[in-house]
Parts: structure tokens; C-alpha cells; sequence
């Protein structure tokens, strides 16, 4: 427990850090679960709203389960983030500014909200300490509360002063005016049956083809979310001089596919692709060669069964061999 600084969050912070949020959310992600307190109160102030999780303890994801949708462990090693409207953490107080950075850089537009030891965020002493102060400086805000972990309602308690740190991160002009092919990568992925012999934890499929799958699957995704990109910026302009045509004739001409584009947010559309788009990569995987003759009809079949659990999973090398 010690190693992994597992201060579960106390119901009155919790509730309180919910408050923090500005905006309803579409989509939750939650990147250190513990036993769901968050999730808990996430779903108290807003109710049925989807909610993503990481747990690095494995022994925690039973009770889990029935809070969110675990995506893996370490949250550290999550790619995009894109997809989320809102994050909400309480990380472990040695390297929650690595969490928090972590999410800044991956969020697409959103809030964060943090609870994080309060003397990096008064006292700056390393680069990413002082990152995230100018981070909360231009874009946040926080608030310090004494005693945070020593109510009644609190489950292990610290008198650890904390932070309770609030970002909101905007769509910028660059991602109005960018190319939509800026930052992509020409496809070098090749399926040829490699042999480097087989791995030795987990599912014995040779090292380059399940280096390929996932290259395959980041390019795919990230050509997907690209378009989705692509077609919100298209609304934006198109829905400009559709209003501006309507200002000026006295008549209302937005056409239908336009007016179809305000029932979903673009965190919704991406959550909708990256899903589907996810489990056809793990089913590519069930369906490999490889996949097939290492393992026994068994074990095939046990897998198969869980399959509705490991397509939510993050498509990484780690979690096809875990």
C-alpha cells in the first residue's frame, strides 16, 4: 500500500472537487481509480455519465468493475486522451505533477481537476513542478486546503497539506487553422511473418507482428480522429455562413447534414470511433496465427468469453502480452 501511496479520496473532497467542474461532462476519465471513491462521486453530482479508468493495483480492478470501464494500469503509458470532456485524479502525491502534466498534454480541450501534494505546487523546485505552476498560471486556478485527509470520513488519513488544482484547456487557434495532415506519419506497417522467437510473458506472439498491429492501430487512429478534427472545423465555418446568409435574407438555410452535427460533441464522436476502432484491433489480435497455435482451445475459449473486457482496454504491446 505504502508503495503505491494509496490515500483513498474522503466522500467531502470528493463531492467538493466535482463542484469544481464547470461544464457537464460527456465522457470521464479517472486515472488512478483506487476503490472508485471519485467514480462514486462523479456520478453522484452527475449521474450516468461514462467513466474511464486506470488502476495500477491489479488487485483492485474486481471491485472496480462495476464503477467504469478499466482501460489498464499504468495511466502513464495512455497515449490520447482526446476523447475525454473531463479528468478527475487523485495520483499518488510523489508523482501526481507527472499525472497531471500527463493528462494536460493529452487532453484534447476539456477540465481537470487534482488533488496533489501542495508543497510542489507553493514551493517549484523541478522543471515539471514549475511547468505546471505556469500551466494552472495561464490556464487554471487553485485552492489549498489544510486537513484535507484527517475528517472522519477519511479512510487512511495525512496531515499532508494539498492542492486542489482546476485546468481548463480550450480548442486553440492552431487547431482551427491547422492542416489536418500536419504531425501525420507516412504507414510503414508491414505484416510480414516475422520470426524472432516468442516472447516470454504472456501470449507467445512474435514481438514484430504485434509491434506492427499497434503501429497500425496508432495510425489508424490518429488518421481517424484527424478527420473527425477535419470535419468539426468544417462545421464551424460552414455553419458561419449559413448564419450569415440567414442574417441577411430574413430565411433559414441550413441544410440538414449541418444541422444533424449539433447533437454530439467532438469528445463524443472520437469516444464512438476510438471504441469501435479498439475492439477490431484486439479481434485482429484473437484472429492471428500465432494467437491460435500457442495457446490451448482452453484457454482460446476463457479469453473469447472475456473478450467483452479486454476490447476496453488500451491496444498496447504490454496489455496484448499481460
Amino acid at each position: 500500500m505504502d508503495d503505491l501511496q494509496f490515500y483513498p479520496t474522503p466522500a467531502h473532497l470528493g463531492a467538493k472537487i466535482c463542484s469544481m467542474f464547470e461544464c457537464p461532462p460527456s465522457r470521464v476519465l479517472e486515472p488512478s481509480a483506487g476503490n472508485g471513491d471519485l467514480v462514486k462521486a462523479i456520478r453522484r453530482r452527475f449521474r450516468d455519465v461514462q467513466c474511464d479508468l486506470y488502476e495500477i493495483d491489479p488487485a483492485r480492478h474486481d471491485t472496480l468493475r462495476d464503477q467504469g470501464t478499466i482501460l489498464g494500469y499504468d495511466f502513464l503509458e495512455s497515449t490520447d486522451l482526446s476523447m475525454y470532456s473531463h479528468i478527475i485524479m487523485n495520483p499518488p502525491f510523489r508523482n501526481g505533477v507527472q499525472h497531471v502534466l500527463h493528462a494536460w498534454r493529452r487532453m484534447f480541450s476539456g477540465e481537470i481537476v487534482a488533488i496533489l501534494n501542495a508543497s510542489g505546487v507553493q514551493h517549484p523546485t523541478t522543471v515539471d513542478e514549475r511547468k505546471l505552476c505556469q500551466i494552472i498560471s495561464d490556464h487554471g486556478r487553485v485552492e489549498y486546503v489544510q486537513e484535507a485527509f484527517l475528517s472522519p470520513d477519511t479512510l487512511r488519513k495525512t496531515a499532508v497539506e494539498v492542492a486542489l488544482v482546476y485546468l481548463r484547456k480550450t480548442k486553440t487557434e492552431e487547431f482551427w487553422n491547422g492542416s489536418i495532415l500536419d504531425g501525420l506519419s507516412k504507414d510503414e506497417t508491414s505484416f510480414e511473418d516475422y520470426r524472432e522467437g516468442p516472447v516470454s510473458n504472456g501470449i507467445a506472439l512474435n514481438e514484430g507482428q504485434v509491434k506492427a498491429l499497434v503501429r497500425a492501430f496508432n495510425i489508424a487512429w490518429e488518421a481517424t480522429k484527424q478527420s473527425h478534427i477535419a470535419e468539426e472545423r468544417s462545421v464551424m465555418y460552414s455553419r458561419f455562413f449559413y448564419t450569415e446568409f440567414r442574417r441577411i435574407v430574413n430565411k433559414a438555410v441550413e441544410p440538414a447534414w449541418l444541422a444533424s452535427k449539433k447533437a454530439e460533441s467532438l469528445q463524443e464522436r472520437l469516444a464512438e470511433s476510438y471504441t469501435k476502432l479498439k475492439e477490431a484491433a484486439w479481434m485482429s489480435v484473437l484472429n492471428t496465427s500465432d494467437f491460435r497455435a500457442y495457446l490451448t482451445r482452453k484457454v482460446i475459449q476463457e479469453v473469447l468469453a472475456n473478450f467483452e473486457s479486454i476490447k476496453k482496454l488500451d491496444f498496447t504491446a504490454s496489455n496484448i502480452y499481460g
